[in-house]
């Protein structure tokens, strides 16, 4: 893959990871990686709510909340992950040499091959090579 089209991959990835990050999830306004930040410093309830759910009291939401949040962990991790391999992908993009574009030769490197193998005489030479300069 040319070195153009590594790169062209990081920043994609980066800009998935930069959606993920930035864009709302909630009704409110929170982003995944704010409501796994609610739900890592413990306040489960406030995550549940920001998420639309409404609070319930009974044997299982206290259970309900945590499966939640584990959900939110895993895709802020997904997330996350993203952001890192489109840094490295760029990063290894910007290292990686591309593939070597040799430059056509020049008119005077033609010129000076020919005489070498003698298809063409010194005059010859020396005539065209003033017409190429001229030129």
């Amino acid at each position: 893959m040319a070195r153009i089209g590594v790169i062209g991959v990081g920043i994609g990835i980066l800009i998935l990871a930069g959606f993920g990050f930035f864009t709302p999830v909630t009704p409110n306004g929170y982003t995944t990686p704010q409501l796994n930040d609610l739900c890592v410093a413990g306040y489960f309830e406030n995550a549940w709510v920001a998420l639309g759910g409404k609070m319930m009291f009974g044997q299982n939401w206290e259970q309900l909340i945590k499966q939640d949040c584990e959900n939110l962990a895993v895709n802020s991790g997904i997330i996350y992950l993203l952001g890192i391999v489109g840094v490295i992908v760029l990063i290894l993009g910007s290292v990686i040499r591309g593939p070597k574009i040799l430059p056509d030769p020049s008119s005077i490197e033609i010129l000076k091959e020919r005489y070498a193998k003698g298809e063409i005489t010194k005059e010859e030479f020396e005539r065209m090579k003033k017409d190429l300069e001229n030129s």
